[in-house]
């Protein structure tokens, strides 16, 4: 449901026109797939190689939340996004042929779980995924600031 959820925002912003790219809103000059964006809406799943992607590093935490669109500039083409909630990234791919390898291969795939830690605590989210690779390792976010 939370891959669903990025879905409908990058669906959302993008019709609403408020993501930009070199200068232009990308409603005007990027392509979306939407039959894609239906097929995830209508089977409610995303299946592998599209789905959330998370990067375990030391992160900042920031308040609010960032949306953005990722995709290619040549052709200009929109194939995830990119959500940014406290300063903790996570990409939710829907079109892996819009979106550049190597932005793939930085991230982990569906994990299982998110530790936050800092000098002090750890709080863990655990995220049970019904579709997903096996033995993907935990994610761990140490907390900046």
């Amino acid at each position: 449901m939370l891959e669903l959820w990025c879905l409908k925002v990058i669906w959302g912003v993008h019709l609403g026109g408020i993501t930009t790219a070199k200068g232009s809103k990308t409603r005007d000059s990027y392509e979306l797939d939407t039959s894609m964006l239906m097929k995830a809406f209508s089977s409610r799943r995303l299946d592998y190689p599209c789905g959330l992607y998370a990067y375990g590093q030391r992160q900042l935490v920031r308040t609010g939340v960032s949306v953005k669109p990722i995709g290619t500039h040549d052709p200009q083409r929109i194939g995830g996004v990119e959500i940014g909630i406290h300063g903790v990234r996570f990409d939710v791919i829907f079109d892996p042929s819009a979106v550049y390898e190597e932005q793939v291969e930085r991230s982990q795939y569906r994990p299982q779980q998110i530790i936050f830690r800092n000098a002090v605590c750890s709080h863990v989210i655990m995220l049970t995924w019904p579709f997903r690779r096996p033995l993907e390792p935990e994610l761990v976010i140490t907390v900046v600031g």
